[in-house]
């Protein structure tokens, strides 16, 4: 019998396993699940659920709050520990969506970034994945996925090698929405080159990740629907924390993993040319996907460094002028409208899409500019400049009303 614990962060989804689900959530209230679980040294027992065959003891650990500015949302947890004579152990999920007014290329790019922080005097393994719901709102809609590996790169930011999922529907939609979704691009999901990884049933994936702590780096290549014996797509970390131990307060470590959803074209502007395909922003500085994402990932400590400036002086100058509540509700709303745009164009020539609310899919109307005008004149006027210019494009060109 292992002497396991399978600690318990959340449980609103698949109740039958120990797990912390997150999602992310449309404005419609549409979820996109983000599993996770936590496995660490620990007295052995049944669990009271589903998995009668395994021996370990699911255990809940202490929420201990969260924190969060214009850019980064931290959520902490307590582990408890093993034994009484060790100390829990604590675990940080640290999400960052940047906002670079000074750094245009960066905010360009869709993606994200996760960090887990890990302190503690016992050895815990990590387990997150994805599944098709990031790329489709219809759970019957067939997905393909791919993995691939980077090797060490010479490259200016000195790259390590990377490991990648990338999932997309089999046939896409372009340029249209399901349930305020988009129908098209492909879903990239990165992690170190030292994490496991492995893509399969959830189900099966996760039990044995509950009773083994490990992955086996391998592939499922049975393409099927999102809800078809739900393939999801994982990574697993190992923290030796136990081995490296040297103080009460126990070792620290960490594991930085980005999420990206790339689209090219990202919309279809009516322009004073007619009909046009636009292209990302960000694919003037960077020919492929790859590229961009490999740069994006290397370049966390710089993006970190400028998001946290701007919260900061958010922060300061929300204070001058009201209350703690005031500087909340100005960080939410950096990244709600941050959140809506989509960055096109060239350098020579930029522009910025405003995604609409329960509409047809129309970018840029009026009604959603207009109280977005005191966070671009604040935070980059270039950038308002750069929304503008469709609308008043597509005006001056005689196609409107």
């Amino acid at each position: 019998m292992h002497s396991d614990s399978v600690f318990r962060l959340d449980s609103q989804y698949l109740q039958q396993f120990p797990s912390l689900t997150l999602f992310s959530r449309c404005w419609a209230d549409h979820k996109i699940p983000f599993q996770k679980l936590e496995k660490g040294t620990g007295s052995c027992g049944m669990p009271a659920s589903r998995l009668t065959s395994c021996s370990f003891n699911v255990s809940y650990p202490t929420y201990l709050g969260a924190t969060f500015d214009a850019s980064t949302t931290n959520l902490t947890y307590r582990i408890p520990a093993p034994s009484y004579t060790q100390d829990p152990a604590e675990i940080i999920l640290s999400f960052l969506s940047p906002i670079t007014p000074t750094s245009t290329l960066r905010q360009a790019i869709p993606a994200a970034y996760l960090t887990v922080h890990v302190t503690g005097s016992f050895d815990i393994d990590l387990y997150l994945d994805l599944n098709g719901l990031w790329v489709s709102a219809n759970r019957g809609n067939e997905i393909v996925w791919d993995f691939s590996q980077s090797q060490d790169s010479a490259s200016k930011h000195a790259s390590k090698g990377l490991k990648t999922w990338k999932v997309k529907r089999r046939v896409e939609q372009l340029l249209s929405e399901d349930a305020d979704r988009g129908e098209w691009g492909t879903l990239h999901f990165t992690g170190p080159a030292d994490v496991n990884h492995e893509a399969g049933t959830s189900a099966l994936l996760r039990q044995r990740f509950s009773r083994t702590g490990k992955l086996e780096n391998t592939v499922d290549t049975n393409f099927r629907s999102i809800m078809d014996q739900e393939p999801v797509f994982a990574f697993s970390k190992s923290f030796k924390l136990n081995e490296t131990s040297a103080s009460s307060q126990g070792s620290y470590d960490s594991v930085l993993f980005t999420l990206a959803h790339i689209q090219d074209p990202v919309i279809q502007f009516a322009s004073s040319r007619g009909m046009t395909l636009m292209k990302p922003l960000w694919a003037s500085y960077y020919l492929t996907a790859d590229e961009v994402l490999d740069y994006h990932y290397h370049d966390f400590n710089k993006a970190f460094e400028l998001a946290s400036n701007y919260s900061s002086q958010l922060e300061e100058d929300a204070l001058k002028s009201g209350s703690e509540d005031y500087k909340d509700i100005l960080a939410v709303s950096a990244r709600q409208v941050l959140g809506a745009c989509s960055f096109a164009g060239t350098p020579d020539d930029p522009l910025i899409f405003f995604k609409e609310i329960s509409s047809d899919g129309n970018m840029n109307t009026v009604d959603v500019i207009y109280p977005a005008f005191p966070f671009f004149l604040y935070t980059n006027p270039k950038w308002l400049a750069w929304l503008l210019e469709p609308l008043l494009e597509h005006m001056g060109s005689g196609q409107y009303p």
